[in-house]
C-alpha cells in the first residue's frame, strides 16, 4: 500500500522506488496507492501527473482501476488518484 512516500521523494527517486515495489511483489502481486496528481514542482509534496505516472507504472504494473477520489477531504479534492495494479 502506497500512501505519501511516493510524494515525498524527489522525482528523480521515483524510478528507483517504482523498480523496488517491482522487485518486492510476489509475481502476481498487487500494489494499491493513493497518489496526488497535481502540477506542484517544489515539495514535499512534489507532484506528478497521471501521464508521468503512467509512464513510470509502464512495463512494471497493469492498471486494473485507475480513478480520481471522489471522496476526498475538500482541500485535496480532485487531486488523488487511486490506482490498483498488478505486477
Amino acid at each position: 500500500f502506497e500512501h505519501t512516500l511516493f510524494c515525498a521523494l524527489l522525482p528523480s527517486q521515483r524510478k528507483e522506488l517504482i523498480r523496488q515495489w517491482h522487485r518486492s511483489l510476489d509475481d502476481q502481486g498487487f500494489l494499491l496507492g493513493i497518489f496526488f496528481v497535481m502540477p506542484k514542482r517544489g515539495g514535499p509534496p512534489y507532484g506528478c501527473s497521471e501521464w508521468e505516472l503512467r509512464e513510470l507504472f509502464e512495463n512494471k504494473f497493469r492498471p486494473l482501476f485507475w480513478k480520481r477520489w471522489q471522496q476526498s477531504p475538500p482541500h485535496r479534492q480532485g487531486t488523488e488518484l487511486v490506482v490498483y495494479a498488478q505486477k
